[in-house]
């Protein structure tokens, strides 16, 4: 009987098993109701899972995440080591009122063996504010990066505008008339012919060189934010004045002769200002990137001292000079907006807009102030000691100076 059984039961397994053979798949929970029952161990399902294609990331079509690493502006890898860049710069400066800058040239002639001691006064038209085309100047920006890590990179800046001199011509012709000693107590009226030829002219020098030290603050998503400090030195250096020169000779209805007349004076009236800003400076740049694109801007203020110095040189047959100076509190402004598109790995283009502002600065147009006889020049001995002045810088006044434009970039990081 119980032989009869045991073969039964193996039978019944054995149907069941060939069955289970054939039917279709079961669902997860079936099977392992079935194997509960059956008292079967089944391992783990293996479940592999197959990846659909990335789709357009944020750094182009490789689906990958923006690379935020400082030196590594957009797509640039590793986050560290050098880089660099170099922009044309378009910018214009702030115009400075020329003034008339009037010069006093003596001369020296002789009448019945007299020496006589003449001053010709020449005043330019005025000359008004200059144009803006004029104020126009190209440039360059050099700059020069080691990111230490991924959050953090120095910067060496350096900026330069062209020197340009700018000029407005000017001529014109007069008639001056001296009286001197006839020899008996009266006095006689000898006329001098003038021909002045010259040109009010203006130099502006702009330069400037920054260190900075930038560090990662906030990464959100496609959007980076640094802050930075570090110390900066920019020169702003200016002249402006009149020059040329003077002819001078007897009218034909003097009723004497007159002799030892030279025949030409040169003439030369120039203010000669300078500003050395020394600062130190906080900032903050922000960027997003869009895959090959990107927009990015930089806010940059600090606060220092400036020296500012003025000189007037004035030159003809009598030299003289004079200058003053002082220090004082100086405020820096600037900020720069662009966009740039990625031309490879390591190759950035960019174009964007600068403005950059200082508060205190001398300038010659209207900074220096103008007063008759403030020094006295270098004497003619006539048989006494006669001193003859010129126009001279009294004190300084403060003016404001700005320059906007501009920038054409080219990034590389390596």
């Amino acid at each position: 009987m119980r032989l009869k059984l045991t073969i039964a039961v193996a039978a019944l397994l054995g149907y069941a098993g060939s069955i289970l053979a054939d039917a279709p798949a079961t669902s997860s929970d079936t099977v392992a109701s079935a194997d509960a029952a059956s008292g079967a161990q089944t391992p783990p399902a293996t479940v592999e899972t197959i990846k659909a294609p990335a789709a357009p990331g944020a750094n182009g079509a490789n689906g990958t995440a923006p690379n935020h690493a400082m030196g590594a502006n957009g797509n640039c890898d590793p986050g560290h080591g050098c880089y660099g860049g170099i922009e044309y710069l378009v910018w214009t400066i702030r115009e400075t009122p020329l003034q008339k800058f009037a010069a006093s040239v003596p001369f020296v002639f002789t009448v019945r063996d007299q020496a006589i001691l003449g001053v010709v006064n020449v005043v330019p038209a005025g000359l008004g504010e200059l144009k803006g085309e004029d104020l126009t100047r190209n440039g360059a920006r050099l700059v020069l990066g080691y990111a230490v890590s991924d959050e953090m990179a120095v910067e060496l800046d350096y900026f330069q505008l062209e020197r340009r001199n700018f000029g407005i011509g000017f001529a014109g012709e007069g008639r001056i008339s001296i009286a001197v000693s006839n020899g008996d107590g009266g006095t006689q009226t000898l006329n001098f012919i003038t021909d002045v030829a010259g040109a009010a002219v203006e130099r502006i020098d702009l330069w400037g060189v920054e260190l900075d030290a930038w560090k990662r603050c906030m990464v959100v998503g496609c959007f980076s934010l640094d802050w930075m400090c570090g110390v900066r030195y920019v020169n702003l250096a200016e002249t402006a004045g009149t020059v040329g020169s003077v002819s001078i000779s007897p009218a034909s209805d003097n009723p004497v002769n007159v002799g030892l007349l030279p025949a030409t004076f040169p003439l030369a009236t120039v203010v000669s200002t300078s500003n050395h800003a020394y600062i130190g400076q906080v900032g903050v740049r922000g960027k997003v990137d869009f895959g090959s694109c990107f927009l990015a801007g930089w806010l940059k203020g600090g606060a220092g001292a400036v020296d500012e110095e003025a000189k007037l040189l004035a030159s003809g047959t009598v030299p003289g000079s004079n200058s003053t100076s002082r220090t004082q509190m100086e405020l820096l402004g600037e900020w720069n907006l662009q966009a740039g598109w990625h031309i490879c790995p390591c190759v950035t283009a960019t174009v964007g807009y600068n403005f950059l502002y200082l508060k205190n600065v001398v300038r010659p147009g209207n900074a220096l102030s103008v007063t008759g006889a403030a020094i006295s020049l270098s004497t003619i001995d006539l048989g006494g000691s006669t001193s003859f002045p010129t126009r001279s810088g009294e004190r300084i006044h403060d003016d404001k100076f700005f320059a906007h434009g501009w920038t054409f970039g080219l990034e590389f990081c390596y």
